[in-house]
């Protein structure tokens, strides 16, 4: 296994921008986007009801949410997609790429933070954003187009990504030098530090209180993600090779037992007990090494998964359903937060069990109709 890390993904001389052939099939990895549009479906309703009985049944597995899966697969697919640019336009342009994506992230943050102040001054008051009073908008201006101002809940993740995506291009040239061992164990070693100082490399100020999603934790996913999509050619040999059943085997027995051990506690092993576990073994804020290494585990097993239910004689609107979210998250994203901001704003009563149960139902019908027409792509980016 080692040595397919070693293997360098990408050139090492600069390449010649090759025109991409017409009529050309989409190289997408179709169970990479069902599981990024899993992702979705566990992010809204999480945000939109929490008490559903839909939210406690894609949430099955304890531990795992839709922020650690949006990271993973966003590097994965950075890595795949990375590899293909730098075959059609060159290095330096590949690189060029990925800043655009930040600045395009960093602009749709700040459009949604100062449209969600906007609101919280004038229309309703929403209770993740704290109280502006006595700040002057310079300030807030400067700490919003720097990053630091990142209010709660649904408002603080895009940082991240902007974060992520700026030491991208570093972290794919140190893959490209055959650098990969060194670059894990970096990544694993200042992960692990921040399990001991939580508060290391956190950009955040007195309004916000502690940064929800460091880039300096959640690397720990993101950069494993760059490396596995760099290496995808190499990783899909391996696994389909003469192991392939005993991989899958593997992966799927381990996966089992790891969430039979955390979903059901025992006398010997009370998982449950959330002092002794879930604030130094799997909590999310800040992110704990137990968490991570549940979710590799099991994101492994749901990948072998997808793959089985896509070559299968099964039902296809599951996958058409996930891989259309899938394929447009950023959008699918910013479509949720419009309608969370509108249920809030219109104070929707469905503090009612059934109105509870509802609500992300049809918010989940609304998303996918709307990414599978492409309604408002003119203004709305993905």
């Amino acid at each position: 296994m080692p040595s397919v890390l070693l293997q360098s993904p990408l050139p090492l001389t600069k390449t010649p921008e090759i025109p991409a052939p017409a009529g050309a099939r989409s190289q997408r990895n179709l169970a990479i986007d069902v599981l990024r549009g899993y992702c979705i479906v566990m992010m809204v309703t999480s945000h939109l009801a929490t008490d559903s009985l839909l939210n406690s049944a894609v949430h099955f597995l304890r531990y795992i949410s839709g922020a650690e899966g949006f990271v993973f697969l966003s590097g994965v697919a950075l890595g795949i997609a990375h590899h293909r640019r730098v075959i059609r336009h060159g290095l330096v342009k590949a690189y060029q790429l990925i800043w655009r994506r930040a600045s395009i992230i960093w602009l749709v943050h700040v459009a949604t933070v100062f449209i969600a102040i906007g609101i919280d001054q004038t229309i309703h008051r929403y209770s993740a954003i704290p109280s502006l009073r006595g700040v002057g908008w310079p300030w807030l201006l400067g700490s919003t187009l720097t990053l630091s101002f990142q209010p709660g809940e649904m408002l603080n993740i895009l940082p991240l990504y902007v974060f992520l995506l700026l030491g991208a291009p570093l972290i794919l040239e140190l893959i490209r030098r055959r650098l990969t061992i060194p670059l894990l164990i970096a990544s694993a070693s200042v992960f692990l530090y921040t399990q001991w100082h939580p508060a290391f490399g956190t950009w955040n100020n007195p309004l916000t209180g502690r940064q929800a999603f460091p880039a300096v934790t959640w690397q720990a996913l993101f950069i494993p993600g760059m490396v596995i999509g760099s290496n995808r050619e190499a990783l899909h040999r391996w696994v389909n090779g003469p192991k392939r059943r005993m991989i899958i085997w593997g992966i799927g027995l381990l996966a089992m037992l790891t969430a039979l051990v955390i979903l059901i506690p025992n006398p010997l092993f009370t998982v449950s007990d959330h002092i002794r576990w879930d604030l130094f073994v799997f909590q999310r804020h800040p992110l704990r090494f137990g968490r991570v290494i549940y979710f590799y585990i099991e994101i492994a097993a749901f990948y072998f998964a997808a793959q089985a239910w896509i070559k299968g004689r099964l039902p296809r609107l599951p996958i058409q359903f996930l891989s259309t979210l899938g394929r447009n998250s950023l959008y699918s994203f910013l479509i949720h937060l419009i309608i969370a901001m509108l249920l809030v704003a219109i104070f929707v009563p469905y503090q009612t069990g059934f109105m509870v149960n509802l609500i992300p139902i049809l918010a989940l019908w609304v998303i996918y109709w709307m990414a599978d027409h492409q309604i408002g792509r003119r203004i709305i980016p993905n």
